[in-house]
């Protein structure tokens, strides 16, 4: 047996915690112990971005640690930490803030989660229309590095098919240790738990879901995701 694959997620101390952290995320973390490496921290150095006492900020910290042993992390299955504690991660913001163009402040806490999700949401389905593309693309006879060429140049243009479509799919390059079709089908099952929050269904992010589904299925389940691609084209590992 290989070893696991390992997640790193992270939740800011900004008061109690809600029904939507528990079905987007919480109760996920929870399982990924048993077949993940899994780590999970307090990001209390997020809290900074807004004014706030220290004694609130330590008292909001350990609480929020409090609460994820409650839900049923077990620090004997998985690693929880405060990000303060890492002296890294301090040392890498300041790395990011000497590169980095653009921060965009969303709103008030789990703003900046949502449209995470929500980015990779978009993202997952770009890619499957990718993958449709691609079959099509193949089956009409046409160079499919032509052909996504022609398509950067024109109103289908996107960073998907730029990043994703060009540098993977055309060239069929899925490493294993990218982001996997496991890891996409989380996030993608977060945006559906958040639209049933709302009370509405996503039909295009519950088409993505279950595509990655089939390719998990079909053996390319630690892949690089745009390896949908050929679950698309009607083909199986082995």
């Amino acid at each position: 047996m290989g070893p696991m694959s390992r997640v790193l997620s992270g939740i800011a101390p900004s008061g109690d915690f809600t029904l939507g952290n528990y079905l987007g995320a919480l109760r996920h973390w929870v399982t990924f112990q048993d077949d993940h490496d899994a780590f999970y921290c307090v990001v209390d150095l997020h809290a900074l971005t807004e004014p706030i006492e220290p004694a609130v900020l330590r008292a909001n910290t350990f609480d929020a640690a409090l609460n994820l042993l409650a839900v049923g992390l077990d620090p004997e299955r998985c690693t929880i930490f405060a990000q303060s504690h890492v002296p890294e991660h301090p040392r890498l913001t300041w790395l990011l803030e000497c590169i980095a163009t653009d921060i965009t402040h969303c709103g008030g806490p789990g703003a900046g989660q949502a449209m995470k999700i929500v980015n990779n949401m978009v993202l997952f389905q770009n890619v499957v229309a990718l993958a449709e593309a691609l079959a099509l693309i193949k089956h009409a006879g046409i160079d499919p590095e032509l052909a996504f060429e022609v398509l950067s140049k024109g109103s289908a243009d996107s960073f998907a098919l730029r990043n994703h479509g060009m540098k993977a799919m055309v060239k069929g390059v899925y490493p294993e240790k990218a982001f996997s079709s496991e890891y996409a089908l989380k996030d993608i099952r977060y945006a559906l738990r958040l639209a049933e929050e709302a009370g509405f269904f996503l039909h295009g992010a519950d088409n993505a879901k279950e595509t990655m589904k089939k390719a998990i299925r079909a053996g390319y389940g630690k892949e690089y995701f745009p390896v949908l691609a050929k679950v698309i084209a009607g083909r199986k590992k082995g």
